[in-house]
């Protein structure tokens, strides 16, 4: 009895030793572009395995059964405003097929937000989040701790941090071009937590030039894609097929 727990114990071990290894490997091998997406329908394997980069939470997000619950909370002082919620709505429902409800009555603290004050956010404003509820939590803030030149980025596999100073900056000298770029950045991190990755297709949202302009001064107004290219749409519907 005793030999076989210790062959079992050691079979489990050597399986996630595998999984693991497969899960931080090509992002496009046939485990991450197949079992990976499998895994992912299952909160407790995207808990064990870590599957939390650029998302993997694809089956909630693309199954038939309750809308998506947008939840956007806002830094005080700022305001993304009715068009870009109905935008985003109207991204969710093309890219997912799923029907997005909109919340905003709720407000983050002003100033540079650290990753502790975007944890605290995230365990207390997700009111909306129920079993078998899918949510896309936004925080829109005046900024944040970010690396780099990132304007916007990911949070673990539900969440989408915006930085309206870093936008600003960034779209200064196009100021009518900042309702597009911020739909761009949007739909650009809205990308990562359906599972795509950064690609160089001159024109596609998943640029990574979207997320982390190099400086304020190359951006001309001009790559506002506000819509996913062909390059980009066909691996959506690679997405869609596996998580399914």
């Amino acid at each position: 009895m005793k030999a076989f727990l210790l062959l079992a114990l050691i079979s489990i071990f050597g399986t996630f030793i595998y999984f693991k290894i497969q899960v931080l490997g090509d992002p496009n091998s046939h485990f991450n572009q197949t079992t990976r997406y499998a895994l992912g329908k299952y909160q407790v394997m995207r808990d064990i395995l870590g599957l939390h980069s650029y998302g993997d939470a694809r089956e909630e997000y693309f199954s038939a059964g309750k809308p998506i619950a947008l939840e956007v909370v806002e830094a005080q002082g700022t305001s993304v405003g009715q068009q870009a919620l109905d935008d985003w709505a109207q991204y969710i429902k093309t890219y997912t097929g799923k029907d997005a409800v909109v919340f905003e009555d709720q407000q983050a603290q002003p100033g540079t937000l650290t990753d502790a004050d975007i944890e605290k956010i995230a365990s207390e404003k997700r009111t909306h989040a129920g079993l078998g509820q899918p949510e896309l939590l936004v925080v829109y803030a005046q900024d944040y701790q970010h690396s780099g030149s990132e304007v916007a980025k990911t949070y673990q596999e539900f969440g989408i941090v915006l930085s309206d100073s870093r936008l600003r900056q960034v779209t200064e000298g196009f100021s009518q071009s900042f309702g597009q770029y911020l739909d761009s950045t949007f739909l650009h991190e809205l990308g990562h937590q359906l599972g795509l990755e950064h690609n160089n297709q001159s024109g596609c949202i998943m640029n990574p030039e979207v997320e982390s302009p190099q400086s304020g001064s190359v951006f001309t107004g001009f790559f506002t894609q506000t819509q996913f290219c062909d390059y980009e749409l066909k691996q959506l519907n690679a997405i869609k097929a596996a998580s399914n």
